[in-house]
């Protein structure tokens, strides 16, 4: 169980009711006493209002939940002001002494609240946290925690990479969250991820794919420019593209009159981009069948191995996307076992083709949206920028809004 501070910080504070009645329910004949249009708030020149909620994580099954155990606030030392709007609604109160009515002196009595207005502020502001502590804070936690189930066990739809046009049925994804740790001012949440193809079998398997082994480093990179950062595992996008492949997307490549087959299918690997964070690789495999004369002195299909930088953008919904960037041709690969003879001259011309295809495939999304909550605990996500860990993962940088 992690423990970490909340902190809550308003420098403004602004109260309005239009009416209050009290009404004694014991004794209804004494009638009701009301106060109209309200106002409560900070004074210009005080403190902010600074409250710190002591807090703990803790495992309920599958999902990391808050508790808040305490609430504590500079209630005492703020300065308030209190108006209403006179004059005030009192009981009509008539006593008779010996045949004398007497009434209540109305006016006297507001002149005798308005005195002691500061006095009641003070003895509301001196128990306010105790109030919170021992009505709200259970409130609180159980409204967070509502929160953050509602928002991440709902599942969400993606369109699936190399789909035709038309209309395709969607994937589906979803997060939990497991356990979690704060450290040294930085909260962690460990998120359990899945995607799935209502289509596909249930036993369908996915054995081969890459994923991150490595935990992430969050410590690198822009998260004191944002609010937070969200990892992405790498086989979470590979498992996407797995999915595809099985219905028969990206199947044939053409590049002009020619075409190739992928044989397995596409894998991000994060390790393996350029030296700065803004890059990864996609491994490709494919076969091709040699034509004219060249074909004598191969073995079709020729099965080729190579990589192409990994890009990303935005889309205009804020939606980031992973993009087919330009090929690396030294990691071209063709076993020796599919030249029969003259590699020399076969293995250039078979190169050739996979350069045209790989500039054809240039800007192509290989994963249109990479699945990342559009909320958490009831705020809005917006996702400002990505980033490339070498470990395995994908670092989208967010911020909140209401």
């Amino acid at each position: 169980m992690a423990g970490m501070d909340l902190y809550a910080h308003a420098s403004k504070a602004h109260f309005t009711t239009e009416r209050v009645v009290i009404e004694d329910t014991y004794f209804p004949f004494l009638g009701k006493f009301a106060v109209n249009n309200i106002e409560a708030g900070i004074t210009t020149g005080s403190d902010p209002i600074e409250a710190i909620a002591k807090s703990k994580l803790y495992k309920d099954g599958d999902f990391a939940l808050l508790n808040i155990e305490e609430i504590n606030s500079n209630s005492e030392d703020l300065e308030l002001f209190f108006t209403y709007q006179t004059p005030l609604e009192l009981p009509q109160i008539e006593v008779m002494v010996n045949g004398h009515p007497l009434e209540l002196d109305t006016e006297a009595i507001e002149e005798d609240i308005f005195v002691i207005i500061p006095q009641l502020l003070k003895v509301v502001q001196s128990n306010i946290d105790g109030q919170i502590n021992k009505h709200l804070v259970q409130r609180v936690s159980a409204m967070i925690n509502e929160k953050i189930e509602a928002g991440i066990r709902r599942s969400h739809r993606m369109k699936p990479p190399g789909a035709p046009r038309g209309d395709v049925p969607d994937f589906k994804w979803g997060i939990s969250i497991g356990d979690g740790s704060y450290e040294q001012d930085l909260l962690g949440l460990n998120f359990g991820a899945y995607v799935t193809d209502p289509e596909a079998p249930q036993n369908t398997g996915y054995k081969g794919l890459l994923y991150a082994r490595e935990e992430v480093d969050f410590r690198r990179g822009k998260l004191e420019k944002h609010d937070a950062a969200v990892a992405i595992n790498q086989g979470l996008l590979n498992k996407v593209l797995k999915l595809s492949f099985n219905r028969g997307y990206f199947q044939d490549i053409k590049a002009g009159k020619e075409s190739v087959t992928l044989t397995k299918s596409p894998q991000i690997n994060c390790k393996r981009g350029s030296k700065n964070d803004k890059t990864a690789k996609v491994s490709l495999e494919v076969e091709y069948n040699v034509k004219g004369w060249y074909e004598t002195f191969v073995n079709n299909p020729v099965r080729i191995s190579f990589d192409v930088n990994a890009e990303f953008d935005k889309t205009p919904q804020d939606k980031f996307r992973v993009l087919v960037g330009s090929l690396d041709e030294d990691s071209i690969f063709i076993a020796d076992r599919y030249i029969r003879t003259m590699p020399h001259i076969v293995k250039p011309v078979i190169i050739k083709i996979i350069k045209v295809m790989s500039r054809k495939l240039e800007g192509t999304a290989v994963v249109k949206e990479i699945p990342i909550p559009e909320k958490f605990i009831g705020l809005k996500l917006i996702p400002r920028d990505l980033a490339v860990d070498r470990r395995g993962y994908f670092k989208a940088f967010v911020d909140y809004s209401l």
